[in-house]
């Protein structure tokens, strides 16, 4: 498994403004995990990172990068 770096866009929709915390593999550019909330807990990023290691495995070396964007 290659680096994972994680995001946290969000995109207005009606009245509310979502969050999506996803986690990508930097080598294949596949997104491995990534849930929806209407607010920025830490559950969210666990969520994410929970599915990630779900969908793939993490190898010896994973180096996990987490950029926190404009909060």
């Amino acid at each position: 498994m290659a680096p994972a770096g994680c995001e946290w866009p969000c995109a207005k929709r009606a009245t509310r403004w979502p969050y999506l915390c996803a986690y990508q593999d930097m080598a294949s550019k596949q997104v491995l995990g990534w849930p929806v909330g209407a607010s920025m807990p830490e559950v969210l990023l666990t969520s994410a990172l929970q599915r990630a290691f779900w969908a793939q495995p993490p190898t010896p070396g994973l180096l996990v990068h987490a950029d926190r964007g404009g909060q």
